[in-house]
């Protein structure tokens, strides 16, 4: 293409493969003007103009919002700032899809009640951190009162179990069975020591 040349907005939409509306919409909203107007009062488009709203098209198949979108054509931020920042929001929600993936999973491959999936879908749907907190929260129940050397709290502690960043039926659903199941004091202490007093230092098999 030649650099001087200046083209109609069809064929703007040809090569770029926005569609003409598009393009009248982007310049409307100011995410990217023509290069100039014909005395008709139509809009044309440089090369770099082209490029650029071929970039945008790139943008806005990957999610990309109108605001970043200008403020990485006015070079207000770096273009990998705005990568940065999209890759943190479709790994999340790739996080988010393959834990509802998992409970849809385990709902259609086995028996299991109405009670198990709101747990398990609760579980899932929560952040990282709120579900440590949570695991935390159900050791310290468990061990809150013990006649036991302190040593062996701290081993039940850091025999807490640690979810897959994959989730799937097998990982999610004993979790969400023991959390659902040890639901009172002295049950929860059983629950907890049963699969854990075999394997800790200095304790009687």
């Amino acid at each position: 293409m030649n650099e001087r040349e200046l083209y109609s907005i069809g064929d703007v939409a040809r090569r770029t493969g926005l569609s003409v509306s598009a393009i009248r919409f982007y310049a409307d909203e100011g995410v990217l003007a023509p290069t100039g107007l014909t005395e008709g009062g139509f809009r044309r488009y440089d090369v770099h103009a082209i490029a650029r709203l071929e970039l945008v098209r790139t943008l806005r198949d990957l999610g990309a919002g109108l605001d970043d979108i200008r403020r990485v054509l006015a070079e207000e931020t770096s273009l990998h700032d705005l990568a940065v920042t999209h890759l943190r929001l479709v790994e999340d929600q790739l996080r988010q899809f393959r834990a509802r993936r998992a409970v849809l999973r385990t709902i259609t491959r086995q028996h299991t009640t109405a009670e198990q999936v709101s747990l398990m879908h609760k579980l899932v749907s929560m952040s990282d951190d709120d579900r440590d907190q949570l695991v935390d929260q159900f050791w310290d129940f468990v061990t809150d009162g013990l006649d036991v050397h302190p040593s062996y709290v701290e081993r039940l502690h850091s025999l807490r179990p640690h979810l897959p960043e994959e989730p799937s039926t097998s990982s999610w659903k004993p979790g969400s069975n023991s959390l659902s199941s040890c639901g009172t004091r002295s049950p929860a202490r059983r629950c907890g020591l049963s699969s854990t007093a075999l394997s800790v230092p200095g304790r009687a098999s």
